[in-house]
């Protein structure tokens, strides 16, 4: 007799449809992400060389010597929706160093922001775990202010 291996539950969306709207966000955050970068690309100059040329001398320069060269064409190919999309995790680091935007859209990605509603609603609950007997008073105060 051959032992068969248990398939361990492992934790996520139940949902079909949660699992196709998580989907869909991580659809809508790469190409933000891409759109970020390429402007990125557009406005960056660096000893006399201007976008993709300049950007692709500044990662070749970190990543050259290490055995990963860079050129102006691979990040270009990189940086649009092409079916072999040779981007490198080592890129997002250097981008994310020099551009506030990027990094916060990759931040996004890794702990989402919470909008107001889901910020209100997790200090209401932590004022009643941390409160419980003066929790209700306190949120009906604020309420009426």
């Amino acid at each position: 007799m051959v032992a068969i291996p248990k398939q361990i539950a492992i934790g996520g969306l139940e949902d079909p449809s949660e699992d196709e709207a998580e989907i869909e966000a991580g659809y809508i955050w790469r190409e933000q992400l891409w759109s970020a970068m390429r402007s990125f690309v557009a406005s960056y100059m660096s000893g006399g060389l201007k976008g993709y040329d300049a950007v692709a001398a500044a990662l070749d320069k970190r990543w050259g010597a290490k055995g990963r060269p860079v050129s102006a064409s691979a990040l270009r190919s990189a940086l649009h929706d092409v079916e072999r999309n040779n981007f490198r995790l080592e890129w997002a680091d250097w981008f994310a160093a020099r551009s506030t935007e990027i990094a916060d859209l990759m931040a996004r990605r890794v702990k989402p922001i919470k909008t107001p509603e889901q910020e209100l609603e997790d200090l209401r609950n932590e004022i009643r775990e941390t409160y419980p007997k003066h929790a209700d008073g306190v949120i009906r105060k604020a309420r009426t202010r």
